[in-house]
Formats: structure tokens, sequence, C-alpha cells
């Protein structure tokens, strides 16, 4: 048995002007092919509540008091009842409740910075709460139900590590914006219409009659300038160091040991076995023979292939110890940093790990 919550929003025909609406979209949203998508992908919300985009936005600001919160605060009035404002992102990924998103069509966070150090913590279960089709309703009092999910995401914050996001990402679509908020009179003025009903209304029915038959809501997000940066600023460490032994290792084939001290930086008790293989797997490396041993240097390890699978996974255990012994040549003795260092130097990068 199944209920639709769901109730049309009643409008009425508007006669109360939506330019300074529009004219912050345009002010946060500088680009005009994001803009146009954003705008649309706002007017699904209005037109189709219950289909639910494959993406949520990601809106990150290099100054604060930009008026995003104003934005905010005009969406949860377009679709009162069916917006969940002032999400603590941090709290609701920690907690076995979710309550408040039950019967959602939207959800805004004002702030977060979840990626960094340690950006898998909760990627899965963000993942969950951004594109499942169906979720476990779990309020704090009452009874735990399935709920068809048509929450859409919108995501502001002021760093580019806000969300656990990797390469394959395609939940999230990236803005920035770097222009110095509008004047104090501005503001004024907007937080004014906050109070106009009329206002509210006519945001809402022009949201109603723009043509979205060009909108796409299973589009795979771009991998524009900020979602690039948003994702170089999200990976740790570790998951940078894996990506500079693929892409500067000097032999296709690393030890466990080498890869242990180059992402525990320097010493092999720095980095957890569980953290080093998801990061090199994600890099594109893979474990030999499923972790069987080889012996390299006279002596026994699990051996990572960094490059040219194809021709090291069927190899030899002999094959896979003449090149992971390579990387070094005659310098036996040298620190697998060392190694590397001497490798990003001779290939033109000088980049820290």
């Amino acid at each position: 048995l199944s209920l639709n919550s769901w109730r049309t929003i009643e409008r009425s025909d508007a006669s109360a002007d939506v330019s300074p609406f529009l004219e912050h979209i345009e002010y946060l949203f500088t680009d005009a092919t994001e803009r146009e998508v954003f705008l649309s992908w706002l007017a699904h919300i209005e037109q189709q509540p219950g289909v639910l985009p494959h993406y949520g936005w990601l809106h990150i600001a290099a100054n604060t008091g930009t008026g995003r919160n104003w934005l905010a605060s005009v969406l949860a009035r377009v679709w009162r009842g069916y917006v969940a404002p002032n999400v603590d992102l941090p709290a609701l990924l920690e907690s076995q409740f979710n309550g408040p998103l039950a019967g959602r069509v939207l959800a805004m966070v004002d702030e977060v910075q979840e990626g960094g150090e340690n950006p898998f913590r909760q990627a899965n279960r963000l993942k969950s709460l951004v594109n499942a089709e169906e979720r476990i309703i779990n309020p704090k009092f009452g009874r735990q139900y399935r709920e068809h999910n048509a929450c859409r995401w919108l995501v502001f914050s002021n760093h580019h590590n806000a969300l656990p996001l990797n390469d394959t990402d395609r939940r999230w679509r990236v803005v920035s914006h770097s222009a110095a908020p509008r004047s104090p009179e501005t503001y004024t003025k907007l937080y004014a219409l906050l109070d106009d009903a009329e206002f509210i209304n006519a945001v809402g029915l022009w949201l109603r009659e723009r043509d979205i038959s060009a909108f796409n809501p299973g589009e795979r997000p771009p991998i524009n300038e900020a979602k690039r940066a948003a994702l170089d600023a999200s990976k740790s460490l570790v998951q940078k160091a894996a990506e500079q032994l693929v892409a500067n290792w000097p032999s296709d084939v690393i030890t466990n040991g080498d890869a242990a001290e180059v992402m525990g930086d320097g010493s092999e008790r720095g980095v957890t076995p569980a953290a080093m293989r998801r990061a090199l797997t994600e890099a594109g490396a893979i474990q030999y023979g499923d972790g069987r041993p080889v012996k390299v240097r006279g002596q026994s390890w699990r051996c990572w292939i960094l490059r040219n699978a194809a021709r090291w996974a069927g190899a030899q255990p002999f094959e896979i110890a003449n090149e992971g012994a390579k990387a070094r040549g005659y310098n036996a003795a040298a620190t697998a940093m060392d190694v590397l260092a001497c490798a990003a130097i001779d290939d033109g990068d000088d980049s820290p790990l």
C-alpha cells in the first residue's frame, strides 16, 4: 500500500515583479549556461516534483554575505512545507534518524566541509541521500516507513572541499562564485520581499511556466573548472600520493612497502592498509595476484601494478619481481620517497605530494 502525500501548491495570477529573483540568480550564477540549467532545475521541482534529477548542486563562494541565504529563504517559501532548510549535513550523516527529509522535494545546506583528510567517512551515506530511488524514513519519534525519494539537494559552502567527491562523481553539479557582495541597500530590498506573498507566488508561477523541454534530469554534470577544484580539494594526502605513484613511479610495479612509505609520508605505518588499498584502486592500480606475495630483492612483498595492467596482470612472479626491483636501478638503498622525487623531477613534475 502506498500513499501520495504531495498536494499541488495553488498559484494565483501573478502581478508582482520577479526581476529581483532573476537578477540575484544572475549574480550568484555568473556562467550563463550553468544559470539556465539551475533555473530549469528549480522549475523542474515545480513542474515535476516526483521526478528526481540525478544530481544536486554545490555552490562555492569565495566571499560570505553574498545573499545565498536569501535565495534559500525564497525557495523555502515557494514550496512551503516541502523544503528542508538549514540542514546540518554532518549531523544528518552521523545520525540514524532522517525524519527532517520526509516528504521533502528540496533540502538545503548552509555550510559544509566534509571533504579533505577523511573524505570517505560518510561518502556512501551521502550517495544514498542524493539519488536513491527509495529510502527508509526513520523519524526520531514514530515508526519507520519506506518513501519514494524526490528530495533534491542544494548545498552552499565557502570551501572547495565541501563534499567527499571522486573523479567519477556524477551526483553533483558544481559552480563557483567570486564576486564581492552586492550593496547593503540591495540586500535590504531583497529581504523585504520575503514577507511579500505576491512576490513569492510570482516566483513560483514563473517557475511553473518556464519551458523545461530541453532540461535533462539524467544529465551527467560537466567537469568544469569549479568541479575540478572541488575534486582536487576533496582528495586526502593519501589519495594524492597514490595518484603521484601511478603517474611518476619509475616502474610499472611497486611493492606494498614502497607504496606504504610514500603514502605514509615517509613512514610505512603512516597509512592504514585499508586506506592505501582504497586510494591505489581509485587511482587505477590493481593488486597483483589478489595479494599473492612476490620475492623482490630477496624479500616477500605484495605488489601493485600501477600501469599497463593488461601486460602485467598475467605475468609470472619473477617478471613482477624484476619490474618491481627496476625502480631503484643500481641504488638499492634509496628510500621510496627519494625514488619518487627523482622520477617526478625527471618527468618535469615538481608538484608536492
